[in-house]
Formats: structure tokens, C-alpha cells, sequence
């Protein structure tokens, strides 16, 4: 095979595994939802006219408002303005959300990919028409596809009492695309009328459980190896199952960091979310582990850094088996997502990881130790070994 593409549509199922576990970190993607989307047409708070798009629900409190882990969008129907000399989208919004946390994106798409047309809308705001100052569409994709994307992360909402909003936390009214110069409208919802509320695919999760022989993707930083691995039995540590994973640091400077799950397939503003079971007897002090990622754009190598996602910063209690994890809201250019876990350690220390869980959306593709898993692959109970993916990296 000479594509990662034909060797996942070819390769055979090596194991059967069924995800059904709840799963626990600072932001559950598919948490919270209703039968129907929030963006929803009401006379709540309306701009003009009797009706305005509104993401928010009265469920919190009396005086609207919205909840943690929202994943919420109104897509405008695709659009042909090809003729249109100068094309523009305009609207009127509201918004109340937590400032700096919780955020509305414009975004269009570009070559296939939606990227975002604004910094986010958040904090208070009351009606505002942007008019003039709205999005010129020149660079977009045509037929020109759009939305507006509201996502809030897992705490501090109505729903929690962490932030108290006003009818939060988004409404726009008066949408509209048209040519500039021409004046030609090609566009307008001024009812709350012609736009589409929809919610993201469900995402889906992955597990590995080291319980196959399994150790990890690759190794970075310095030492040969930085990190040794070792799959290992009882009477080592187990938090669950029959087997876990021995890292012992072997690195004679920084901190070294092991590869355990390869995310592919992502796009801007997509959630990625990993959480880890870590063993060790140190309190306060080294050896410890944590979550972290880096960017890899390169879906064809796993060794490509494309700078760093950031991650946890909490290194555990050091009282034995405590849970690490961490959530990555993917930035706009990047594809790709390395999870790693780094080791804070002195040479020749040990610890211990476990059940290992990953969810992401359902049009990408991860791998992990024993396994690469595509959503279909995930709705038949599939897994595919690791090693024959690496051949195909040949």
C-alpha cells in the first residue's frame, strides 16, 4: 500500500471492542444534548421584527441562558454569488457568555475546511448591527457555506451558577449576503426563518488498555531510548484489567515524553479529548506524569512536530492510581493532534499508566498503541493492529 488511506479501507480486524464507559475529563464533547438544538427560533429578547435565532434555553433559570459543553450551530444554506463583484455578510448579534471562555464563531469554508471569520463573539453584549463592518467573502469556498458556531467549555454557565447570563448565549437576526456595489441580495433572514440549526455528529471514543503486549507510538526527547517501556503484569501496578505500562525514565536531560495516541483527520474548533489512569508513591515530588500534546499536520508521519497543544498541568496526588485529563479545542491550520504523556522524573525512576480513553469527532481517525479507529470502524466494534498501520508509513 502506498496511502494510509488504502491500508485503512484494506487492513484487517485484529481485535473486538466495545466502548460503552462513561467518560470522565474537563470537557465532555458529547455531553448535554437535548433531542434538539439550541440555536431555535423565539421571540425571546428579539432584534426585529417578532422573531430573531437564539442559542439558549430557559432550563437554568427564569431569565434565559446556557449550559457547559455546548457544541451549537446555524448554518446558512450554500450560496452561489459567482456574479457578485464586492460579496459581503453582514447580521445583528447579541451575546452573554463567559468573557474569554465561551465563544460564538462566524465561519465559512475554505478549500473544503471551516475556518472562523472572527475572533469569537463573547462577554455581554447588547444588539449590535455590524452593517459595513461585516465579512467580505471574496476568499471563501463558492457555493459559499457558513455558520455560526457557539461552544462553551465545561464549567462556568447558567447551568453550574458559575456565570450568570441574560438570555445567553448567543442571537443573531437581519442575516444577509449580498454584493456591495451591486446591491444584489442573494440572502436574508430577518424571522429566523431560513437558516438550519444543527449539532455536530456524535463523537466517539477510544480505549486502550495495554492489555495485548502493547507499549506506545514513539518517544521524544533525549536519550536512547528517552523513556523505556515496558508492558507489564501483576504484581506491578494495575488500575484495571491484567496489565499496565511500565515507564521507566531514561533521559539525561528534559522531560521526556511518550506517544500514546495519534489524532488525524481534525479541523478548526473540533474537540479533542484524552484522560489517563497514572500510578505513583511520590507526594509533591518526582516521579509523576501528565497529559500533554503537540500539533502534527503530517498525516503520514508520526514523528512531524508542528509546535506544542499545551495540556495538563497537574502532576497527581503521588498517592497511587489518580486520573489525568485534558480537553484540545484544535486551532485553526492545524490537522493533526500527538497525545503524549510526559514523565517528571529522575533517571531510573519509574511510572505506571492505565486505561487510556480518547474521544474525538466522528470524522477523524486515531490511533493508538493496539489500534486505529475511523467512526466506522468504532460503530462496528473494530480495531486494527498498530503494527500493520506502521508498515504503510514505509
Amino acid at each position: 500500500m502506498t496511502t494510509l488511506g488504502r491500508l485503512l479501507m484494506t487492513m484487517a480486524v485484529a481485535a473486538c471492542v466495545w466502548f460503552g464507559a462513561a467518560f470522565s475529563s474537563p470537557l465532555s464533547a458529547a455531553a448535554h444534548r437535548t433531542s434538539e438544538p439550541h440555536f431555535h427560533r423565539d421571540t425571546y429578547l428579539a432584534y426585529e421584527g417578532s422573531y430573531s435565532w437564539w442559542c439558549g434555553t430557559f432550563e437554568y433559570d427564569e431569565d434565559g441562558g446556557y449550559g457547559n459543553n455546548w457544541d451549537e450551530r446555524l448554518d446558512l444554506p450554500p450560496l452561489d454569488f459567482s456574479g457578485a463583484s464586492y460579496p459581503m455578510l453582514t447580521y445583528a448579534y447579541r451575546c452573554d457568555s463567559e468573557d474569554g471562555h465561551d465563544f460564538t464563531y462566524v465561519q465559512a469554508e475554505s478549500n473544503g475546511v471551516f475556518v472562523n471569520l472572527n475572533s469569537g463573539h463573547n462577554g455581554a453584549s447588547a444588539w449590535y448591527n455590524i452593517g459595513t463592518y461585516g465579512y467580505i467573502l471574496g476568499p471563501y469556498d463558492d457555493p459559499f457555506v457558513a455558520r455560526f458556531r457557539f461552544i462553551s467549555d465545561a464549567s462556568g454557565s447558567d447551568e453550574d451558577g458559575g456565570y450568570s447570563s441574560v438570555g445567553g448565549g448567543f442571537a443573531c437576526d437581519i442575516i444577509k449576503v449580498f454584493d456591495y456595489f451591486g446591491g444584489y441580495v442573494y440572502f436574508f433572514d430577518g424571522e429566523a426563518t431560513e437558516c438550519v440549526p444543527s449539532r455536530p455528529p456524535q463523537p466517539f471514543e477510544v480505549h486502550c488498555g495495554w492489555e495485548y503486549g502493547e507499549e506506545v507510538l514513539a518517544l521524544g526527547g533525549e536519550g536512547s531510548p528517552p523513556i523505556i517501556t515496558d508492558n507489564v503484569p501483576h504484581p506491578d501496578p494495575i488500575h484495571a484489567g491484567e496489565r499496565s505500562l511500565m515507564l521507566v525514565h531514561n533521559s539525561p536531560s528534559g522531560t521526556p515524553q511518550a506517544y500514546v495516541a495519534w489524532v488525524t483527520g481534525l479541523g478548526t474548533a473540533d474537540v479533542v479529548e484524552a484522560s489517563v489512569w497514572r500510578h505513583d508513591v511520590t507526594p509533591d515530588a518526582p516521579p509523576s506524569c501528565r497529559l500533554w500534546a503537540h500539533w502534527n499536520d503530517s498525516p503520514d508521519d508520526i514523528e512531524t512536530y508542528d509546535g506544542s497543544a499545551g495540556g495538563s498541568e497537574d502532576e497527581g496526588l503521588g498517592l497511587g492510581w489518580d486520573q489525568d485529563s485534558w480537553f484540545w479545542v484544535i486551532s485553526e491550520g492545524h490537522t493533526g493532534l500527538v497525545i503524549e504523556v510526559l514523565v517528571f522524573a529522575e533517571l531510573g525512576d519509574t511510572v505506571w499508566i492505565d486505561d487510556l480513553r480518547v474521544t474525538v469527532p466522528p470524522h477523524a481517525v486515531v490511533y493508538l498503541p493496539d489500534s486505529a479507529m475511523g467512526v466506522e470502524d468504532w460503530e462496528q466494534g473494530k480495531q486494527s493492529s498498530w503494527g500493520g498501520i506502521k508498515s504503510g508509513f514505509k
